[in-house]
């Protein structure tokens, strides 16, 4: 999808993601994911909602927006010498259980 975009598209996108970042505001739009099914938890009720784990999927454009963060904080880290876990999906700290 984004790969098709026209040049000017791709720069308008780049001030969207600039601004993002340098306003540090996450669109309330990037945040919704469309829920596409509902899997049931093993074991469960299955006239409990609250028995079934949902596979949603978030926009594209957040997706590749929270790549381009993850990059930049990667780049830092490193310049820093600061230890975090960014080789999964999520941005989080690395946890060490020696000094917790």
């Amino acid at each position: 999808m984004l790969k098709e975009l026209p040049k000017e598209g791709l720069v308008n996108l780049k001030y969207i993601f600039n601004a993002i970042q340098r306003l540090e505001y996450w669109p309330e739009s990037l945040k919704i994911a469309q829920i596409l099914i509902m899997i049931p938890k093993p074991g469960k009720n299955p006239m409990d909602v609250s028995s079934y784990r949902p596979v949603s999927l978030l926009p594209t454009i957040s997706k590749v927006l929270e790549k381009l963060i993850k990059k930049k904080i990667k780049s830092r880290t490193r310049k820093t010498g600061s230890q975090t876990n960014l080789d999964s999906d999520r941005l989080t700290p690395q946890c060490n259980n020696a000094t917790a």
